[in-house]
């Protein structure tokens, strides 16, 4: 090939990759801005190829292939370089998952307990696929008290229990923003988290914790979206936070913000707990999704919801579950909005633990291993303190 022709063939090269990158750009501001393409996405497989077909259906056209090398492209230009090293090195070393279709030995799935001064958190027992409802935690409160008076503020609705009956959809979006920054910016949450941890027996300086949050819906015959940190959010299917990329030793904490009735408890399944359960994580890729370029897992066989583990909680109570336990939102209807707070813990002994599970189907890549945060609020890389020590 002649230099002249091997320049033309480097030229059309770019100029097809760029055309192709233009397709992805414009198809991307697609599934953001429309609600029906993101259900279809989340019901499919999201691999590359799937994503390329579901795309040319709508007249933007580029190859699996094209797709994957500007995920590459942009993970690489936008994120910090340890990122980047330290996806690289998650590539060479992961495993794939272990298939089980063993059951969960426990006599009992549901722990229910009284917390007081002398109270441990069992982290084992949670790790194992048991339940937790921890009652009358003063810490717990002292947290939801936080959230319902920045709630209160920001929508300026002293009985939150109405709040649908004041606010529609693109207020809910607008105020749930500007509560959650008023919170994420609250200087007593980290001591209050630290404050919760010592009361389960836990020394904060071996935990991360996740910012805690909250979830507002409001009832479903007004609309059947909701709010979740900065985003929307609808009610979840059966997951597992590892699908996400959550580390296997998570343990998740959830409770009401107000007064909910215990058909509006979320649902557990430990039955599953060691059972491989087919899904969609393997088009999760945990770099892409820090910018924005990543699409949710979900559950793809049937999935028995029959009997969950779904404890009535009373404002103060909160479940403790672990983050692989494979879970759901409440599937009844709304008829006053739904407000429960949830934040998530790793403790630096349980990464390693005989007892913690181990993963059985989380076919992804990478973990989350950002906005955790230490004993002092301070965001602490998940990789820089486990992996690399």
């Amino acid at each position: 090939m002649s230099t002249d022709s091997s320049e033309f063939h480097s030229l059309s090269q770019e100029f097809f990759k760029s055309l192709a990158a233009r397709q992805i750009r414009l198809f991307l501001k697609e599934v953001i801005d429309n609600s029906d393409l993101r259900s279809c996405l989340d019901q499919s497989d999201i691999m590359p190829e799937t994503i390329s077909r579901i795309a040319s259906d709508l007249n933007y056209h580029f190859s699996g292939d094209q797709l994957v090398e500007y995920v590459e492209n942009e993970i690489v230009s936008k994120l910090p370089s340890d990122q980047v090293s330290h996806r690289l090195k998650w590539l060479e070393t992961r495993t794939k998952p272990s298939f089980s279709n063993k059951s969960v030995t426990h006599s009992s799935l549901l722990v229910d307990t009284v917390h007081n001064d002398e109270y441990i958190l069992d982290r084992s027992q949670i790790l194992g696929g048991q339940v937790l409802a921890i009652r009358s935690c003063k810490q717990i409160s002292s947290i939801i008290d936080t959230i319902r008076n920045v709630l209160i503020d920001s929508f300026n609705c002293p009985d939150l229990r109405n709040l649908h009956l004041t606010c529609d959809s693109p207020t809910l979006k607008q105020r749930s923003i500007q509560a959650n920054n008023s919170f994420r910016e609250d200087t007593t949450v980290p001591s209050l988290v630290c404050d919760l941890l010592q009361h389960l027996g836990m020394d904060p300086q071996q935990v991360l914790w996740e910012w805690p949050s909250f979830r507002i819906f409001l009832p479903s015959n007004l609309s059947n979206v909701g709010t979740y940190r900065n985003g929307t959010t609808s009610l979840l299917k059966p997951h597992r936070d590892t699908w996400y990329g959550s580390p296997q030793h998570q343990i998740n904490f959830w409770g009401p913000v107000i007064e909910l009735p215990e058909s509006q408890t979320l649902r557990v399944f430990p039955q599953y707990h060691l059972k491989t359960v087919e899904n969609t994580s393997a088009g999760r890729d945990s770099w892409a999704h820090n910018i924005g370029l990543s699409l949710n897992p979900s559950v793809l066989q049937n999935v028995d919801m029959s009997n969950p583990v779904a404890p009535p909680l009373s404002l103060g109570d909160c479940m403790a579950f672990a983050g692989h336990s494979l879970h759901a939102s409440p599937s009844s209807t709304l008829s006053q909005t739904r407000i429960s707070f949830e934040f998530r813990i790793l403790h630096e002994l349980d990464r390693l633990s005989p007892y913690t599970p181990v993963n059985i189907d989380y076919y992804g890549t990478g973990e989350i291993y950002t906005n955790w945060f230490n004993q002092h609020g301070i965001e602490t890389n998940y990789y820089s303190l486990f992996l690399d020590s």
